[in-house]
């Protein structure tokens, strides 16, 4: 496993197992198995941007892995093995977050750790050059200006869902310290729908993410984060007054109704 992922990637061996099985009983050349292998990690990574079970963090990724799978599958040319061996890390990677319990903690990694994601991001754009310059233009799916231009649009839709994940858990902090209730009622919602857990999933998040506790109350005691909390603090005050007019407008409507129903009655 490269350096970067140590102490983030879990269950490798589990990995191996399965590129063995995808490859049982086929004609192992190393074509093959890098073929195999580059196609283990394309459906890996689809499993967890696409369908009912993906994760959210990675949907925005899945139009990037669809194309890589589809001309893989299409045109199973010789991939060449730095190729391969950037998909197999890209995969590896992203089971950071298999589990529901640690994608807080893998949205915060990749917004506050740089190296690893420049890594993870180089590493694809690297993989998806070399399959372009295999398969010689002979496959539309696989032009090398459409398919960076796709996957640089991807991961910038992925950097900026982790990086919101990041602010609300930095402002989710801010008022867990300063007491108020009502608005950190609020924003676990919002991270409950941004990391599609339930209430008790939430806590379990927020128990795998001491490393990032303490920078962000020392972020907020030097005032860092004074520009972030302000603007982050003003949407959440317009969002709570926009839900008590709402639901001051909806109990009027019930209470008139009510009134009716009485007043049609007593005719």
């Amino acid at each position: 496993t490269p350096t970067w992922l140590k102490g983030l990637v879990k269950g490798t061996g589990t990995s191996e197992e399965k590129r063995s099985s995808v490859a049982s009983g086929v004609d192992q050349s190393p074509a093959n198995r890098k073929v195999d292998e580059a196609k283990w990690a394309c459906t890996t990574l689809l499993q967890f941007s696409c369908g009912s079970q993906a994760s959210p963090l990675f949907r925005p990724l899945g139009g990037s892995w669809s194309v890589i799978y589809e001309a893989l599958a299409r045109h199973p040319a010789p991939v060449p093995p730095a190729a391969s061996a950037a998909l197999r890390a890209a995969a590896e990677f992203v089971q950071g977050a298999k589990s529901r319990e640690l994608r807080l903690q893998f949205a915060l990694l990749v917004h506050t750790d740089e190296a690893a994601l420049s890594r993870f991001v180089g590493d694809v754009e690297g993989a998806i050059v070399l399959l372009c310059k295999a398969a010689s233009n002979s496959d539309p799916l696989l032009s090398e200006e459409g398919l960076l231009g796709q996957w640089r649009s991807d991961i910038e839709a992925f950097r900026r869902r982790c990086r919101e994940i990041w602010e609300l858990y930095m402002y989710f902090v801010f008022l867990d310290v300063k007491g108020d209730r009502a608005l950190l009622r609020m924003v676990s919602r919002q991270l409950l729908n941004l990391l599609e857990v339930t209430p008790s999933g939430l806590v379990a998040n927020l128990s795998h993410t001491g490393p990032w506790a303490q920078p962000a109350l020392q972020i907020l005691a030097k005032g860092m984060g004074a520009s972030l909390l302000e603007r982050r603090h003003r949407q959440a005050l317009e969002e709570w007054h926009s839900a008590v007019q709402a639901a001051t407008a909806k109990a009027c409507e019930s209470a008139a109704g009510a009134k009716g129903g009485r007043d049609l009655g007593a005719e």
